[in-house]
């Protein structure tokens, strides 16, 4: 049985110069076979760890055990190669004085010391390079990433979208209830297709993407699907019929109606992540910058009229680093971060806050969009999906649906395609032509 003493001082079997290590830190009695032993600490300053679990008596140790003597990692066969190199010259009773070795007198241990410095030091080199190598490769090769780590790096960049909305009713260039008394000037549709008084709004997610507050969002969140003239000339027609109707034709009523103009009015405004809302001045205002005009590619782009990407945005969402074909295949990890069912799951008692969802592709569609099964609700319309390396996988396409007036002046109702979203290639192209 061979004991190798290990610590700071040159009186060590091993030295370590490492501040870590104590003079005299720990002892290591080897068996008979050298692969395997006993190791204990000898009341150290910092501590030995076997496998990265600090000992507190003696402790079997094998060649493939990682041993730390503080901060200083090294292994079992690497403490018997230093000790081999750092070990006591023989007695002179053994030494061939016909060699040019030194004299007995000489000191060995400073040179030892030098040679187990360099010993340290290409070890040190190679597991530096190994790191390297290795933390390059997980770039290259795309290591994947944690939904929570995903979730905390962008939800900051996720903000609820706000779009109110109206048809404005005005006879030359007075409102209409400046005209006739008790006729509303805002008008919209509701769920049954009744034009009514008053203001109406969608709710949906953006997120940013430049630092200029650009924020992406769906077409269908921020807009009527191009459908803006066509409600406001259905509108006109149905408030028409009730004013001639109710007024029995009266010719004044019959020259209100000839001059009667109907526009969409649209606000739109953005909650930011953690925001706490009282009121309307809790929201952000923006403006709507570019709509597509595919009818399959359903992205818009709106902007803060600041200007100004806020400053707790710590990073925004690269939509030029994409996810490839390869990362989009059938069965492949989605994350997808947004405000589904709006306000109602969004307001808590820490502010607004977005929910993060998973699921997976389940469906190659076309060149614009493709399916998954990311369990998604009215308001989730508009969400950044990403895929397991963190990069950007398209935008959730979902939970809308939008009006449309047929050939025959009727309303349809249109649903967006549900558990689909707009491909990372199509939605990047367009985005970035607004930078």
């Amino acid at each position: 049985m061979r004991t190798i003493t290990i610590g700071r001082s040159r009186t060590n079997e091993c030295v370590f110069t490492n501040d870590t290590v104590s003079s005299s830190h720990a002892v290591i009695s080897l068996d008979d076979t050298g692969t395997t032993g006993v190791i204990k600490d000898l009341g150290s300053t910092n501590g030995t760890f076997v496998n990265n679990r600090r000992i507190s008596g003696p402790t079997r140790v094998s060649i493939s055990d990682t041993i730390r003597f503080g901060t200083e990692v090294t292994s079992l066969k690497g403490i018997i190669v230093q000790s081999k190199i750092s070990q006591p010259q023989p007695s002179p009773s053994y030494r061939d004085f016909s060699a040019s070795a030194p004299t007995p007198s000489t000191p060995v241990a400073p040179s030892a010391t030098k040679k187990s410095n360099k010993w340290i030091i290409i070890v040190a080199a190679v597991a530096i390079v190994s790191i390297g190598v290795w933390s390059i490769l997980h770039f290259v090769l795309g290591g994947k990433m944690k939904p929570e780590e995903i979730y905390a790096q962008y939800k900051k960049s996720v903000v609820l979208i706000y779009n109110e909305y109206a048809f404005r009713l005005k006879v030359g260039d007075y409102d209409l209830s400046k005209v006739i008394s008790g006729m509303p000037d805002n008008v919209h549709l509701n769920e049954k297709d009744e034009v009514v008084a008053g203001t109406t709004g969608v709710m949906g997610t953006g997120f940013f993407v430049s630092n200029d507050g650009k924020i992406a969002t769906n077409r269908h969140v921020v807009t009527l699907m191009g459908q803006e003239e066509a409600i406001a000339q259905y509108i006109k027609k149905v408030v028409s019929n009730v004013l001639l109707e109710s007024y029995n034709y009266d010719y004044r009523v019959v020259n209100y109606v000839n001059n009667l103009t109907v526009n969409y009015v649209s606000s739109l405004s953005v909650a930011m992540n953690d925001a706490h809302l009282s009121d309307a001045r809790d929201l952000t205002p923006c403006t709507l910058l570019r709509v597509s005009d595919n009818a399959q590619l359903d992205v818009a782009v709106i902007q803060i009229n600041s200007k100004q990407t806020p400053s707790n945005v710590t990073k925004i969402v690269d939509v030029s680093d994409i996810s490839s074909d390869k990362d989009l295949a059938m069965g492949k990890s989605l994350y997808t971060i947004g405000f589904p069912n709006g306000l109602d799951w969004a307001l808590t008692q820490q502010g607004v806050q977005a929910t993060n969802e998973s699921g997976s592709v389940n469906q190659t569609v076309n060149d614009y969009v493709y399916g998954h099964n990311i369990n998604t609700t009215h308001g989730a319309s508009g969400s950044p999906i990403f895929d397991s390396k963190g990069k950007f996988a398209g935008i959730i396409v979902s939970g809308m649906e939008y009006r449309s007036v047929g050939p025959d002046g009727a309303i349809q109702r249109i649903p967006a395609q549900h558990n689909q979203a707009i491909k990372p290639r199509a939605a990047s192209d367009f985005i970035k032509q607004t930078f």
